[in-house]
This record gives structure tokens, sequence and C-alpha cells, in this order.
């Protein structure tokens, strides 16, 4: 459980109720207002309990943000689905996806289906300034890999078996390996040494980064309670340590790593700490988004507490999950657009239709929004409006301003936008154009008028 703003905040977990004592249907976990503080209360033992020997107890607290954002982040640009002929046409990308079909040997597994023509894929990339990071597994093993029926017995998490989909078409199952045990830490980071070596490589893509439960007896992870019943561990700590020693094993072989950790709606940081970037967003499928429309499946303070990336300090992908007549549809896309940007959040332009995204990142781009300092809508930043359905978030460079004007209502709204111009670092008179078609915009005083579609926006640039 994490308690904290918009800027910081502290996790509290535990990875089992291993010697707790609570009365059945009672009260475990509370959040009360003590004075002018939150606390966070846990009750381990909430009744009377006889003590014939000692109890031992562990619990972790993880301080957020774990890391400063990098100065170049808002810049990493995540390139087309990597299958096929797209694995080498990344679109606007500087940071590629290598997906494990048609790529890899086995699934999530670190070694090429065909070294020679995955050693082109990645020079090719490279040659193109972009990074390559292939799919890759950190609690999961291919039933098809060497290594499966030497160590399996050792790691197996019979729960977890995977045999549908882009799976299934490998051939083989994925099944679950459990990190708290040692010969899996060590097999899966000697893998990920051997291949970027070999294959010069520049991170992973971690998926299913979830925290699975653990009932398996033998790993030391599934216990039994006062009446025999089997209960589960969950392994925050083990999940933390293997995605570290990854992290090692690529920084000492690789010149700029990148580890992306697919975790929707999944914020555990204690083992997401070492990841450089993190993509939520595929819990919002259908029936959960419906429409084109992401405030009716995550209002703002969802958004802002999730994908600001902010208070956490690893950086938002959001992946899209538009299906059937939004897949293609342009309107679609710039509404979403608008929510990641007035987050400072960034977009997988998959599953979407990416024209409307790679516009807005070519008018980040010629704005310089990389090096900006962002001024959220959620603080005074300098800009009212005299429509509350309009929210304006600010990218800001000494003398200019990219402003992100989100209409949160669903019909068309015209606001006025009343600029603090030297709180943005502007001149007291200052032009505005559309950041995206540059055409100019009235300025009266230090008022701009502008009309924005429903649940859409609008970028505009003062100078």
């Amino acid at each position: 459980m994490w308690l904290g703003d918009e800027d910081r905040g502290l996790a509290w977990f535990v990875e089992s109720q291993r010697n707790w004592s609570n009365a059945p249907d009672s009260v475990v976990q509370r959040i009360v207002k003590v004075g002018n503080a939150i606390e966070l209360q846990i009750h381990i033992i909430n009744f009377p309990i006889g003590i014939s020997a000692p109890l031992r107890f562990s619990f972790g607290l993880q301080a957020t943000p774990v890391k400063p954002r990098p100065a170049n982040a808002r810049g990493w640009r995540l390139g087309s689905l990597g299958q096929g002929e797209l694995a080498n046409k990344p679109g606007m990308g500087n940071i590629q996806i290598i997906w494990p079909n048609e790529n890899l040997a086995y699934y999530g597994y670190p070694q090429p289906e065909n070294p020679s023509r995955f050693k082109k894929l990645v020079a090719d990339l490279h040659a193109r300034g972009v990074r390559v990071v292939p799919y890759i597994n950190l609690n999961f093993l291919s039933t098809g890999a060497p290594e499966w029926n030497y160590y399996n017995a050792e790691f197996h998490d019979p729960a977890r078996s995977f045999n549908s989909g882009d799976v299934g078409q490998m051939g083989h199952s994925l099944v679950g390996a459990c990190p708290r045990n040692a010969s899996w830490r060590d097999l899966i980071a000697y893998k990920i040494a051997r291949f970027v070596e070999e294959y010069k490589v520049d991170g992973i893509y971690v998926d299913c980064w979830n925290l699975y439960p653990c009932y398996v007896e033998s790993h030391g992870c599934g216990w039994r309670d006062a009446e025999g019943e089997l209960r589960p561990n969950f392994p925050i700590r083990a999940y933390r340590e293997v995605m570290r020693r990854a992290r090692e094993v690529l920084s000492e072989r690789a010149p700029n790593v990148h580890i992306i950790a697919h975790m929707s709606t999944n914020m555990c940081m204690p083992y997401l700490s070492f990841a450089d970037s993190m993509l939520d967003g595929e819990q919002y499928q259908v029936p959960t988004l419906s429409g084109p429309d992401y405030l009716a499946a995550a209002p703002l303070d969802k958004w802002r507490t999730e994908n600001t990336g902010i208070q956490w300090g690893v950086f938002p992908f959001f992946l899209p999950e538009f299906r059937d007549e939004q897949l293609n549809d342009p309107i679609a896309a710039e509404r979403l657009m608008g929510l990641l940007l007035a987050h400072d959040a960034s977009p997988w332009p998959i599953w979407c239709n990416p024209e409307p995204m790679n516009a807005a990142w070519k008018a980040m781009d010629k704005f310089g929004a990389t090096g900006a300092k962002f001024s959220p809508y959620w603080k005074p930043n300098g800009i009212s409006s005299d429509n509350k359905e309009i929210i304006v978030s600010a990218y800001n460079r000494p003398g200019s301003a990219m402003l992100v004007v989100v209409n949160t209502s669903k019909q068309d709204t015209t606001a006025k936008l009343r600029i603090d111009a030297a709180k943005l670092g502007l001149q007291s008179q200052f032009s505005a154009s559309g950041g995206i078609d540059g055409k100019p915009l009235g300025v009266t005083g230090q008022t701009v008028q502008v009309t924005v579609p429903a649940r859409n926006h609008r970028l505009i640039v003062l100078r």
C-alpha cells in the first residue's frame, strides 16, 4: 500500500501474513487522519493470543520517487510492434521493442531464432540511432528452452502456465519461474549477460511484471497457517533482486541500457525500482474501455496517481487498447494523446492510429520539450481558465511555453486562458500559435481564447 501525493510518497509492503492473527471479518488495515497527518495502521494481531514461541514478522518500506528522472526521458519514444517487418520499421521511435514471435528461439527467452538475421536487425536499428530492447521474461520460462529439463523442478511454479495467443504460436508453454529460487536468478542473469555480449542489445522489455503469489513450499514460499491450510507468499524482494541483477549485468555490458517493465495498474515500486520505464494501460480493454474515451474509464485523480511517473521515479509509457472502429480513428488517438501530454507521459503508439501521436511528438520536438520544465495543471502554473472543464499543463523553456489544453467535457468548448507571463517566464507581450499547425492565435492583453473539441486537446505555443 502506498500513501503520497503527486510528488512523493511512502510504500508499505509485506510478503505474507505468516504469524498474523486477525479475527474473521475484522479490519486489518486502515487509513486515518491524525491531526495534520495521515496514518496507515496495520493490525498484525487484533485479538488476544497465547505465545509459546518467538514470533517473527517482516515488512518493508519504500520511499518514492525511487530515483531522479533522467533529463532525456521525455525524448524516449517507443516504436512499432517489433514483429515481422515492423521490427525494422520503428516509425518515430528511438527505442524498439523486439517481440518474441519471428525473432526469438522461445517465448521470452534470450536467444534469437536466427542469429545472423537478428544481428543484422540490431545493426540496422543501431545505424538509425534506435536502441534495441528484446522481450525477455524475468519470471517465466518456456518449456522449450534447453535449460527447462535440468532446472525446472527447482523454480517451477505450476499455477502459472500459458499456452494461448502468441505464446501458443511458438509451440511451447510459458510456465512461471519463481524468482525466490537462486537457480532461476542465476540462470536468467547468466543468459541475459551472454545475450547482450553476443548480440549487442540495449536492454530488455519485461512482460507480466506483476506480483504473483507462489504456493510452492519447496521454494520457501507456500506455508501453512494454524489450521494447516496452504497459504501463499508474494516474493516481492526476490522480484526486486532478479530485476536488480538484470540491471547490473546489462549495465556492465551495454553503454545505454533501457529496461521497460510492463506492469499494468500494478504500482509496486520495490520491484519496479530498477526499471527505467514502465508500461501501463492494458487493463483498459473492452468492456472497461467501451469507446474512445479514457476519461470515462479513468478519472483525472487516477491519471495523476498512476500515470505521471513523477512520484514514482520510473518514466510512464501507456499502451492504447483501441479496437474495432476506434483502432484507426485519429480522434480517439488525439484524445488519448492529450491526456498523456497533460500528465507528462508518453504512448506506445500501437493498437491505435499513430499519426496524431507522431504529429504531437514532432511539435514537442520542434518546441524542445525534452529539456523543458513541466508545470502541471494540478498546481498553480500561471495559467487559469474561465471554464472549469478545461485543464492546462505547460512545458516551459526560457522565453517560451507549450500549453497542453485539454477539454474534459463531452461538448466542444471555447475558453479564455489568462496567462501570468512572468510565472511562465515570458515577456509581458507574447504571441500565441498552434503547436501543430503553427497558425497564429489572437492574444488580448494576457488572454488567449481557444476552442477545444470534446474530450480532446490543443497544443499552443507562447513566445
